[in-house]
C-alpha cells in the first residue's frame, strides 16, 4: 500500500500463495492522513463548541453546527482506517509467528477479505470497508486461536505422510507444524525423518528383494541400515525383527541337529558346544531341555566309563589304594553304580591281603612265636590257592614262602659262660647255669640276660640269621 499510514503503522505486504505482493494504491493512504488532521481539528475544537453555557460575544446561545455528508464520510473514514490498522498490527504479529506457513486457505480467505475491504475504501464505501475489515480481524483472531489445533493435525499429517513414504509431503507438515511450535521435538524428528525417506525405503526395497531370494543375511543387513538411518520407522524394525527371528530359527536348528548328532556318536564335547549355541538362540526351546537331558546321562555314563578304566588300569598295574580311589569317585557319580561297589570291596581286599603279607615280611622275627608262625603258613598256604595273581602280588608271595622256609630251619647258638650266671632267653626260656651250651633257634631277634648275686645283670640283644650260627659269651662280672 505505498506510503505509512499515519501513526507509524505498516500495512501488510499481502502476498498470493507464493509470497508475491500485492500493491496498494498510494492515494488511498494520503487521503486516509488528511482525514485523520482533519478529524483531529474537530475532535480539538468541539469541546468548546458543544460546551454547555458558552456565550460568544453576549448572552445569546447559538445552536451546534448541523453535520453534513462530508462530515459523515470523514468519521466513517477515519473509523475504516483505524479498524485497518488494527487489523495491518495483528497480521503483522501473526506473520511473525509463520501465518504464511500454517494458514492455509484460511489465510487466503482472510487476505480476499482484506482484498475486498481495500477496494470498498479505495471506492469510498467507508462503512462497507469497515464491515471487510471487522470480518478480516476476525478471522486472524480465528486463525491465531486454531494455532494448537493446526499443530496437531500438521502433526499428524506428518506422521501420515512418513507413514506413506512420501517425504515431501512429511517435510511439508513437519515445516507447518514447527512454523507453529518450533521447539516440538516430534516435529523436530519428523522433519528429520522426513530428509531421509527416500533413503530408508530404498533399503526396505533392496532388502525385501534380498530376503525374496533367501538371502536372509543379507536382507537383515539392509533393514538394518534402514533402522539406523531412521531409528523410529516402525517398518524397518519390523522387517529387522523378522528376519532376525527366521535366521535365528535357522540358527537354532543347525544347532540342534550338529548336537543331535555329536550324542549319537557320542561326541560329547561337540554335543555340549552346539547345545550351548541352540540355548543361547531359544533358551525356553523344550528341545533344548530334552537335548540337555540326554547330554547330562551320556557324560556321566562317560565320567564312570573313564572312572572304570582308570581303576581297571590301577588294578593291571596292582596299585589297589587308586584303583580302590577311583571306584569311590564313580559310586559319587552314580551311587548305583555295581562295577564301582565290586571294585571297591575287591580292592579294599587286596589291600588287607598286601598289608598282612607286609606285615610278616617287615617282621620277620614275629615269627619265632609258633601261633604267628602258624598264621603266616595259613596266609602263605591261601596265597598259593589264588587262581591268578599279579606280578607284585607273586613276588611278595615268594618272599613270604622263602621267610617261612628259613624261620622253620634252626641256627645254632653257642653260649658260654661262667658257671656262676643264671642265663635266660626271652620267649625261649630259662637255661639256668652253664660253662657251654648249644641250642637251636629260629631265625629272628632275641634277648638273652644273665643274672648272679653281688654281680650287675647284664643283657645281650642278638640276631640270628638263616644258615649264620652264632657264638655268645653272657656272664655278670662287675661286683655290687
Amino acid at each position: 500500500m505505498g506510503d505509512s499510514p499515519p501513526g507509524g503503522l505498516t500495512p501488510p505486504a499481502v502476498t498470493d500463495d507464493y509470497g508475491t505482493p500485492r500493491r496498494t494504491l498510494p492515494w488511498l493512504w494520503l487521503t486516509g492522513a488528511a482525514l485523520l488532521g482533519l478529524a483531529a481539528v474537530v475532535v480539538w475544537l468541539l469541546p468548546a463548541v458543544m460546551e454547555p453555557g458558552r456565550v460568544a460575544g453576549g448572552p445569546e446561545r447559538k445552536p451546534p453546527p448541523v453535520a453534513t455528508a462530508h462530515d459523515r464520510l470523514a468519521g466513517q473514514k477515519a473509523a475504516a482506517e483505524a479498524l485497518l490498522g488494527q487489523l495491518l498490527r495483528r497480521q503483522a504479529e501473526l506473520e511473525a509467528v509463520g501465518v504464511r506457513i500454517w494458514g492455509g486457505d484460511a489465510y487466503r480467505h482472510l487476505e480476499s477479505l482484506v482484498a475486498g475491504a481495500d477496494a470498498a475504501l479505495e471506492g469510498g464505501r467507508f462503512e462497507q470497508a469497515a464491515t471487510g475489515y471487522r470480518s478480516a480481524l476476525a478471522a486472524l483472531e480465528s486463525l491465531d486461536a486454531s494455532r494448537p489445533a493446526r499443530f496437531e493435525q500438521a502433526l499428524a499429517a506428518g506422521n501420515d505422510a512418513l507413514a506413506a513414504g512420501d517425504g515431501e509431503q512429511a517435510m511439508r507438515s513437519f515445516s507447518i507444524a514447527l512454523a507453529l511450535q518450533p521447539d516440538s521435538v516430534p516435529a523436530q524428528e519428523g522433519l528429520a525423518r522426513s530428509r531421509v525417506v527416500a533413503e530408508v525405503l530404498e533399503r526396505l526395497r533392496e532388502g525385501e528383494e534380498l530376503e525374496r531370494q533367501g538371502d536372509l543375511a543379507g536382507a537383515l543387513a539392509r533393514y538394518q541400515e534402514a533402522g539406523r538411518l531412521d531409528p523410529r520407522s516402525t517398518a524397518a524394525a519390523e522387517a529387522a525383527q523378522r528376519v532376525g527371528a527366521a535366521l535365528r530359527s535357522s540358527a537354532f536348528r543347525a544347532a540342534m541337529g550338529d548336537a543331535l548328532g555329536a550324542l549319537d556318536r557320542n561326541d560329547l564335547e561337540v554335543a555340549r558346544k552346539a547345545l550351548s549355541r541352540a540355548r543361547r538362540l531359544d533358551p525356553q526351546a523344550p528341545a533344548v531341555d530334552d537335548a540337555a537331558r540326554r547330554l547330562a546321562v551320556a557324560t556321566q555314563r562317560a565320567h564312570l566309563e573313564r572312572l572304570r578304566n582308570q581303576a581297571l588300569a590301577a588294578e593291571q598295574a596292582e596299585r589297589w589304594e587308586d584303583a580302590q580311589r577311583f571306584y569311590g569317585e564313580a559310586l559319587k557319580v552314580d551311587p548305583d553304580a555295581l562295577f564301582a561297589r565290586q571294585g571297591v570291596e575287591e580292592a579294599g581286599r587286596q589291600l588287607k591281603l598286601l598289608k598282612r603279607i607286609d606285615h610278616y615280611l617287615e617282621r620277620p622275627g614275629r615269627l619265632q612265636n609258633e601261633r604267628v608262625l602258624d598264621n603266616a603258613r595259613a596266609l602263605l598256604q591261601y596265597l598259593r590257592s589264588l587262581p591268578a595273581a599279579g606280578p607284585g602280588l607273586a613276588e611278595k608271595r615268594e618272599r613270604l614262602g622263602r621267610l617261612l622256609a628259613q624261620a622253620q630251619q634252626r641256627v645254632r647258638l653257642l653260649l658260654r659262660s661262667d658257671g656262676e650266671t643264671e642265663v635266660v632267653i626271652y620267649r625261649v626260656g630259662r637255661l639256668g647255669r652253664f660253662q657251654e651250651r648249644q641250642i637251636d633257634l629260629r631265625p629272628g631277634r632275641y634277648t638273652l640276660t644273665g643274672r648272679r648275686d653281688g654281680y650287675r645283670d647284664v643283657r645281650r640283644e642278638i640276631e640270628l640269621q638263616p644258615g649264620q650260627p652264632l657264638e655268645l659269651s653272657i656272664r655278670c662280672q662287675e661286683p655290687i
